[in-house]
């Protein structure tokens, strides 16, 4: 994750954030996949990423989302 915000001006950024969480949440590491979104959204709330970023954890609010 730090490595990964040391480029957070790239135009990638917000798509390499986004597909991570996905990652993270489909190997059931929930903790960092919500870090993952929060940041995405935090960072680039403008970004159509930070937008499924957000409907994604409305959709799994039953989760242990932090």
């Amino acid at each position: 994750k730090a490595s990964a915000l040391l480029r957070d001006d790239a135009w990638w950024m917000p798509k390499l954030l986004l597909n991570s969480a996905i990652s993270l949440e489909n190997t059931n590491d929930i903790d960092s996949a919500a870090s993952f979104y929060n940041i995405l959204i935090e960072k680039y709330p403008k970004s159509k990423e930070a937008l499924e970023a957000k409907n994604i954890l409305k959709i799994d609010k039953g989760k242990i989302w932090k």
